[in-house]
């Protein structure tokens, strides 16, 4: 597989997701190869934790307008499915309330972004990583804007580049962020764009390149779910505290094309649903289950 004007603003009463798609349901995105990195259509699907459930829901859109390429899915249960959508000259928040493949913009446009990946953190803060600079940056979710500075990714004795314009971060149920890239996994502070390594996918022949990446409240606490798109797009887990050897979940997702580039997310509901939203930003109170 390939390795290698836009406005509006949400206001108002934000979307939940539904009750009825359960807490421990992964999301994610499937998009078409090409020349580029990645092209529409990217489809937006979602399965469950057993491998159980699995719903394409076809081609995601903008509201008014055609199938586009997305990317950085991320997923609140307070504010619903977040993704950006991704042109050759930059990137775009929208939302995609409850699971909706029909987006709506959020805020301006940015120009020269390549938002690859993205997640909401134990505070229900946005997070997300422009791969064409390897910085990873807070968003405000309600305006698209970034919130503070962003911080370059990097090791304890390099800089951290993004591979391939591909990658993903999410967020396990104790909090810690962890951020695929290539065939490696890291624990990331997303503060200070920190990463350690915790291990390396031995594939071979071929390598495993990992975009999308998701925990769930309905699985094993250290078990990562991960979306590989260098072999024939499959769906596979990893179990954090045995080993980094990959374990087959659902092979060959959505056969119809080859994939592009890719996502995942997941809603790890907290215990209460608190949340203040203001003027500078989204100050969320909801914490996950340990």
């Amino acid at each position: 597989m390939n390795r290698m004007a836009m406005g509006g603003v949400i206001g108002g009463v934000v979307c939940v997701l539904a009750a009825s798609a359960g807490a421990g349901e992964i999301w994610g995105i499937k998009s078409m190869g090409s020349a580029l990195p990645s092209q529409a259509p990217a489809n937006l699907f979602r399965f469950n934790h057993d491998a159980s459930g699995f719903t394409d829901f076809g081609p995601i859109s903008i509201v008014g307008g055609g199938n586009v390429d997305a990317d950085a899915l991320a997923a609140s249960s307070t504010l619903g499915l977040y993704a950006f959508w991704l042109t050759p000259n930059g990137s775009q928040l929208m939302h995609l309330g409850s699971g909706s493949p029909v987006g709506t913009t959020v805020g301006t446009f940015m120009p020269t972004r390549s938002m690859r990946a993205a997640t909401f953190d134990a505070a229900d803060r946005l997070w997300a990583i422009d791969a064409s600079t390897s910085e990873i940056m807070q968003i405000n979710p309600l305006t698209g804007s970034i919130i503070g500075m962003p911080a370059l990714l990097h090791t304890a004795v390099a800089a951290l580049l993004v591979e391939g314009e591909g990658s993903d971060i999410a967020v396990t149920m104790g909090g810690e962020m962890i951020f695929v890239n290539g065939n490696r996994i890291y624990s990331l502070d997303p503060f200070s764009g920190a990463a350690t390594l915790l291990g390396q996918d031995p594939t071979a022949n071929p390598v495993n390149f990992l975009v999308g990446a998701a925990f769930s409240p309905d699985a094993p606490a250290d078990r990562l779910f991960a979306f590989e798109v260098n072999g024939t797009d499959d769906l596979i887990t990893y179990d954090m505290n045995v080993n980094y050897n990959p374990s087959p979940l659902i092979p060959h997702i959505l056969p119809g094309f080859n994939a592009g580039r890719g996502d995942l997310a997941s809603v790890i509901p907290g215990p209460g649903l608190i949340g203040v939203l203001g003027a500078a930003g989204l100050v969320g109170l909801v914490r996950r289950r340990r």
